[in-house]
């Protein structure tokens, strides 16, 4: 029984995106795996819009902090872009 519960179609896995339990049944995993990961989501820390297969490799790869550091960047010389304009 415990051979037929390990390699059973039915068994249902969870999707690593949305955590909801999809039985393996027909590709419907393997179906609901490539259209969840082709959503697209915000990175919590840089804010960065990528499909949800994308966001892990980004956020370890250390992309977000060179991404905050241009947005950071990008914001000082609009704000001394401002100030020069009412000087």
């Amino acid at each position: 029984m415990k051979e037929h519960h390990d390699y059973c179609i039915m068994k249902p896995q969870m999707c690593k995106y949305c955590e909801l339990m999809i039985p393996q049944l027909d590709n419907q995993f393997e179906n609901h795996i490539a259209y969840c990961g082709s959503k697209t989501r915000e990175c919590e820390i840089c804010g960065t819009v990528l499909k949800q297969r994308e966001l892990k490799g980004h956020m370890e790869s250390g992309v977000c902090e060179i991404v905050l550091e241009e947005k950071q960047e990008a914001l000082k010389s609009r704000v001394s872009a401002d100030l020069q304009r009412f000087r």
